[in-house]
C-alpha cells in the first residue's frame, strides 16, 4: 500500500497495528498465550470482534485458558485500538443502555470470555429470589469458592418482586469473601429510577459498560463526569467502560458459537 504513512514504520506500534484503505485499524488478538497447534483444523469456538469504526466484524479462532482471571476481555478499545477489559478482580459490574443497543450481547460477551478463561459462568432461571436466595445460601456455606461469575440480565423487570432485591444484597455481600462476582445488565432509565439497594450497591461500584448514543450521559449512575462526544458514530455494542474511575469508548466484541465445529 504505497500511500501508508511513515509512522507504520515504527516499532514501538503495538502488534497487529495495520494501515487500510486510508485509516489506521488494529486486527483483534486473542489475550494470552497462542493456542497450542492440534491434528484439528478447526477450534471449537469462534469470537468475532468488531474492529475500528465496527463496520467490518474480524474473526478470531480463541482458545482456551486453564487460569482463571478477572480481567476480561470484551472488545477493542479507541484510544490505542488495544483490547478493552472488564475488570472484575475487586469489584461486580454493570451493564447498562437502551433497548437495542446490545445489554445482552454484551453479558454474552462477558460470559464468553469468562468461560474461556477457565471460570464457571451461571445464571438464573425460573424465579429469580429463591434461586439467588439458593445461591447465596450455597456460598456462605463455602461448598464451592472455585472461580464462578453470575450473570443476571434485565435485572430491572424482576428486582421489585418480592424478595429479589434483599437476596441479591445477600449475595453480593457474601461475595466479597468468595470467588464469585455478578454481572448484571439493565435499562438506563430503570437504573436510575431504582431505589433498590442491591442496584445501588452495583453502582457504586463504579464498574460498568454504558450502552448506547449519549453514553456520556450515563456516567451520573456510576458517578462519574464525562464528556460529550459527537465524534463518534454508536453502532451496536458500541459504548463506553468506565473503571477505577477511568473510561474509555470501546467496540464490544460480538461474541458466537461455531455450530459446525461440534457437528
Amino acid at each position: 500500500n504505497w500511500d501508508a504513512p511513515a509512522a507504520l514504520g515504527d516499532p514501538d506500534l503495538p502488534s497487529g497495528r495495520a494501515w487500510s484503505r486510508e485509516h489506521w485499524v488494529q486486527v483483534a488478538i486473542p489475550p494470552g498465550e497462542p493456542p497450542v497447534p492440534t491434528t484439528s483444523s478447526r477450534l471449537p469456538e469462534q469470537v468475532t470482534r468488531a474492529v475500528g469504526t465496527g463496520t467490518r466484524p474480524v474473526t478470531l479462532s480463541s482458545g482456551r485458558s486453564n487460569a482463571a482471571t478477572w480481567r476480561l476481555p470484551v472488545g477493542i478499545a479507541s484510544t490505542l485500538l488495544n483490547t478493552a477489559s472488564l475488570d472484575l478482580s475487586r469489584q461486580h459490574g454493570l451493564v447498562i443502555g437502551s433497548r437495542g443497543t446490545g445489554r445482552s450481547a454484551t453479558l454474552w460477551t462477558i460470559a464468553e470470555s469468562a468461560r474461556l478463561a477457565g471460570i464457571e459462568v451461571l445464571s438464573v432461571s425460573g424465579d429469580p429470589p429463591d434461586a439467588l436466595a439458593d445461591l447465596a445460601e450455597h456460598q456462605a456455606a463455602g461448598i464451592n469458592n472455585s472461580a464462578r461469575l453470575l450473570v443476571l440480565d434485565d435485572i430491572d423487570e424482576w428486582i421489585e418482586e418480592p424478595g429479589a432485591d434483599e437476596a441479591l444484597c445477600d449475595l453480593i455481600r457474601i461475595t466479597r469473601k468468595s470467588n464469585l462476582r455478578v454481572v448484571a445488565a439493565a435499562e438506563r432509565a430503570s437504573v436510575q429510577r431504582s431505589f433498590a439497594d442491591s442496584v445501588l450497591k452495583l453502582r457504586h461500584g463504579r464498574n460498568a459498560i454504558l450502552l448506547g448514543p449519549n453514553a456520556e450521559e450515563l456516567g451520573s449512575i456510576v458517578d462519574i463526569d464525562i464528556a460529550r462526544r459527537d465524534d463518534i458514530r454508536w453502532p451496536l455494542g458500541r459504548g463506553i467502560l468506565v473503571s477505577d474511575g477511568r473510561h474509555e469508548v470501546i467496540q464490544v466484541a460480538l461474541t458466537v458459537r461455531d455450530e459446525s465445529a461440534s457437528s
